[in-house]
C-alpha cells in the first residue's frame, strides 16, 4: 500500500472505526424493601444478571457501583450484542435475598442507528433493580425445643434443629411490625426473649443467658466512622472508655474491592475486619455487655467456612457460636450474653470476618 492512501486512511473521522459502549442494570440494596433506590440505600456488588441474545447466555455480575455491564457495538467481535434483535435480561437474587423491585424478564430491542458512538441503541432501558435481605429471625439456644414468632394472628412454630437452632422467616410486608419472640425448653420451661421489629435484616438472637435488656440510654456504639476519613486502613485504636481491640482493622469499603467491604456496610462508608483473617479481639478491663454488632464476610470464599464469636469471663470461654454469614449482605448478631471481660471474633479458615455497628453498654 502507497503511504498517502495508508495515511489517509488513518485519517479518517474516528465515527467510522467500530466502538463500544457498556449497556448496564443497575443493582442496589434496597434497605427498606420499599423498591425505590433511595439516598439510604446503597450500590449492590455481585449480582448475577444474564442476558439471552442471538441465542447465547452471557452472564456477569454487578460491579463496586452495583452496574452489571453488557457490550454493545455494531459488528464488534468484542460486544455482547453486535447486532439488531431482540434479548432479554434476567436477573438471579442472592441467598437470602428478594427482588423489591419487578424482577421479570427484561425484554429490549437493539436497533441500529448508525450515528451514534457503537452503531446500536437498546430500547427501552432497564429499571433499577432493589435487592432487599429477607427478613428472618434465628435463635440460638441449648436445650430447645422449639421457637414461637407471633404477629397478632401470624403465628410460626419451629422446631429446633439439634436442640441448638430455629430460623421463622417473615413475611415481608410485616418486616416493620412487631414480634414476639419466645422458646420453649426441652425442661417444658420458657423463656420470653419480648419484641423484635425485624425490618429486612436477618437477626441471630442468643437466648444463652436469660438477662434483661439494657436501657437505651446506656448503650454505646462503635461505627467505625470516626476512625478514618480517607479511603485507606488503619488499626484500630482504644476507645476513651477503655474498650481496648486487637487485630481489628478499620477500612473504607472501596479500598480492598471485596463484595463484602462494600455491602456489608451499615452506617457510613467504613467498618473494620479480622486482619489476615485471624482471630480479632475486643476487651475491657472491668467488662463489657455485648449488645449487638453487623457481621459479614470479606470474601466469597469464606463462605466454605463459619464465624466463631466466643465471649470470655475470667479467662475461661463461657460462651461461644458458629455463624454462617454472607458477603451479599450483613448478619445482626444480638449476643445477650450478658458481662464479659473479652469478645473474640475468628473464622474457620482464617478468612476476614467484617463488623459494624458494634453496639455494647458497661
Amino acid at each position: 500500500m502507497r503511504l498517502p492512501v495508508l495515511l489517509a486512511l488513518l485519517a479518517l473521522p474516528q465515527a467510522l472505526a467500530a466502538q463500544t459502549i457498556s449497556i448496564s442494570q443497575f443493582t442496589f440494596r434496597d434497605n427498606d424493601g420499599n423498591g425505590i433506590y433511595d439516598i439510604a440505600d446503597a450500590p449492590f456488588v455481585g449480582a448475577e444478571v444474564v442476558l439471552n441474545f442471538d441465542g447465547r447466555g452471557i452472564r456477569t455480575h454487578s460491579n463496586l457501583n452495583g452496574f452489571a455491564n453488557f457490550v454493545l457495538g455494531a459488528g464488534s467481535e468484542d460486544a455482547d450484542i453486535r447486532h439488531e434483535g431482540r434479548g432479554v435480561l434476567n436477573p438471579v437474587a442472592p441467598r437470602g435475598m428478594f427482588f423489591s423491585s419487578d424482577a421479570n424478564a427484561r425484554v429490549f430491542d437493539a436497533i441500529a442507528v448508525p450515528d451514534s458512538v457503537s452503531g446500536l441503541a437498546v430500547q427501552p432501558t432497564f429499571p433499577f433493580l432493589g435487592l432487599a435481605v429477607s427478613p428472618q429471625v434465628t435463635v440460638h439456644a441449648y436445650d430447645a425445643i422449639a421457637l414461637t414468632c407471633s404477629h397478632g394472628s401470624d403465628t410460626q412454630s419451629v422446631p429446633f434443629a439439634d436442640h441448638s437452632f430455629a430460623s421463622c422467616a417473615i413475611p415481608p410486608d410485616l418486616a416493620e411490625e412487631d414480634w414476639h419472640i419466645s422458646v420453649e425448653f426441652t425442661d417444658g420451661g420458657t423463656r420470653d426473649l419480648g419484641n423484635i421489629v425485624p425490618g429486612f435484616r436477618n437477626i441471630i438472637l442468643s437466648a444463652l443467658v436469660d438477662s434483661a435488656a439494657p436501657e437505651a440510654s446506656a448503650l454505646k456504639m462503635e461505627g467505625f466512622d470516626t476512625v478514618l476519613t480517607t479511603r485507606d486502613v488503619r488499626e484500630m485504636p482504644r476507645l476513651a472508655d477503655g474498650l481496648t481491640f486487637h487485630n481489628l482493622v478499620v477500612a473504607h469499603r472501596r479500598f480492598y474491592g471485596g463484595p463484602g467491604y462494600v455491602n456489608c456496610v451499615t452506617s457510613g462508608e467504613f467498618l473494620a475486619y479480622t486482619s489476615s483473617g485471624h482471630p480479632a479481639t475486643i476487651s475491657k478491663s472491668g467488662g463489657f455487655v455485648p449488645v449487638s454488632m453487623e457481621l459479614g464476610y470479606a470474601w466469597d470464599g469464606a463462605g466454605e467456612g463459619h464465624a466463631i464469636i466466643e465471649g470470655y469471663r475470667d479467662g475461661e470461654v463461657v460462651h461461644s457460636i458458629n455463624l454462617k454469614l454472607s458477603t451479599s449482605y450483613p448478619v445482626t448478631f444480638l449476643p445477650q450474653w450478658g458481662h464479659i471481660d473479652r469478645m473474640v471474633i475468628r473464622h474457620s479458615s482464617y478468612w476476614q470476618v467484617l463488623v459494624d455497628d458494634f453496639t455494647y453498654t458497661d
